[in-house]
């Protein structure tokens, strides 16, 4: 536990850093007549989204939050604006037959050639991700049985440097674009297997329970040197979160960091593996602003959350902690007691530079919002702690003070306060909060949205 704390700490210092760095790597690319050749046909070979500047009426900042959730994936996204560029897209076959255009052109992971000869058009923002995603090319190693382990597991430690296995176990026919990104940008430390439907003799020897599981094999030297024994570290969503390019990328680089000395043959090996100054660069990149985001939500201190804008707070790219304050807004004093809790909290010194959010609902009209986590109309004001990327959360009920919201804070970024998983958020219904509506009122209309919604 004291690795994970003090690897907790390395990252969260991460996280500081990279709130004032702009990224070069990532976010939302202008596409015009000028870069179109260059930076998307003959580029990198990352996968490209060219939005459609105003097609489908999809905003700037959807397009953004997608950007950001494809970090590490190796898909780029691009907006074109017809306006400035329409005879262009006339050119390049933008425009189809009703003359209107596609939301966006998806042109695969590859060369030139590839992206050239097998670009698509498509019509919604999810259709968009996902064939870009489907681009990337598997190159996992497939694993079948023990004997093709342990030839696998002896393949990766017999590189120079030794190279860490890792293996997915799992019932699935595809490996998800998820590892397929990470095989690809981290094969120099790691080898990455894959065990399709693994037989019960695997499952017992593993002690696997539940599928799909991913882990680690490492090496380790008997005591008397006589023999190399294998042992396997699991990946833990109580540790680490829910499944995620940075979660995975944070788990293979702490099992790196603490056991690939293990091996004998690293004792040896007298080069520079590299791995921490890559993972870092990685991550700061992923983490770093994009220059021409709108952050104006995450810039203001205190935030209502409310039908028009939760899906673009605490969102899954939202950095830090969020704290999500449930009251019942009926009660002036409860929106009052809830703000000066927040302007005490920015206050400490203890709190200082952490990535927080400041969030509250009117869970009185919204209580959908919060059912997820336990938090119901009847045990108001709660206060919610969310992690968004690695979602995971904690609820607190009572006295809801500086100190124990602030001990609470400082235990989660240094790894030690005990989280639950979430899926995710549930999607408010489209109710007016009304001070002066009565609560049969808007019970009726929130039935009425819930209907309409379903």
């Amino acid at each position: 536990m004291n690795f994970l704390s003090s690897f907790y700490k390395f990252v969260l210092g991460l996280l500081f850093l990279a709130k004032f760095v702009f990224t070069k790597n990532y976010g939302i690319v202008e596409i015009t007549s000028q870069n179109y050749q260059d930076m998307v046909i003959d580029g990198e070979k990352d996968a490209w989204i060219v939005a459609v500047k105003g097609a489908g009426k999809i905003s700037r900042a959807e397009w953004q939050d997608l950007e950001v959730n494809l970090r590490g994936l190796f898909v780029r996204v691009g907006i074109i604006d017809p306006e400035e560029d329409g005879a262009f897209m006339k050119k390049k076959g933008f425009l189809q037959k009703d003359k209107k255009y596609p939301v966006a052109r998806i042109f695969p992971y590859g060369g030139y050639k590839i992206k050239a000869a097998e670009q698509q058009d498509v019509d919604t923002l999810k259709e968009a991700e996902k064939i870009a995603l489907e681009s990337l090319p598997d190159e996992t190693m497939k694993v079948k049985n023990m004997d093709e382990l342990q030839l696998y597991v002896r393949r990766a430690y017999s590189a120079k440097p030794l190279k860490m296995p890792v293996l997915l176990v799992t019932e699935k026919r595809v490996t998800s674009p998820l590892l397929r990104a990470i095989t690809l940008r981290y094969s120099k430390f790691f080898t990455f297997g894959v065990m399709r439907k693994p037989s019960q003799d695997i499952l017992r020897s593993f002690h696997i329970e539940k599928l799909p599981t991913i882990l680690v094999m490492i090496a380790t030297e008997s005591p008397d040197k006589a023999r190399i024994t294998f042992s396997s570290v699991f990946y833990d969503t109580k540790l680490y979160g829910g499944i995620s390019y940075l979660n995975l990328t944070k788990f293979f680089y702490s099992v790196h960091n603490k056991h690939w000395g293990d091996h004998p043959d690293a004792k040896k090996y007298k080069g520079k593996v590299g791995l921490k100054e890559f993972y870092v660069e990685d991550l700061k990149e992923i983490l770093a602003k994009d220059e021409q985001r709108d952050d104006t939500l995450d810039e203001k201190r205190e935030v209502e959350v409310t039908y028009e804008n939760h899906k673009r707070v605490c969102t899954d790219s939202a950095l830090g902690l969020c704290l999500i304050y449930f009251l019942d807004a009926k009660e002036k004093k409860e929106v009052k007691k809830a703000m000066g809790l927040f302007k005490e909290l920015q206050k400490m010194p203890s709190l200082e530079g952490k990535p927080l959010h400041y969030l509250w609902v009117n869970a009185s009209c919204h209580p959908e919002y919060g059912e997820i986590f336990g938090i119901l109309e009847d045990n108001l004001p709660a206060l919610l702690f969310a992690k968004p990327k690695q979602r995971l959360f904690k609820t607190m009920h009572g006295d809801l003070t500086k100190e124990r919201v602030s001990d609470v804070v400082s235990e989660i970024f240094l790894g030690r306060e005990n989280l639950s998983p979430f899926s995710r958020f549930n999607e408010m219904l489209p109710v007016e909060c009304q001070e002066t509506a009565t609560s049969e009122e808007t019970d009726k209309k929130r039935t009425k949205a819930r209907d309409k919604k379903e």
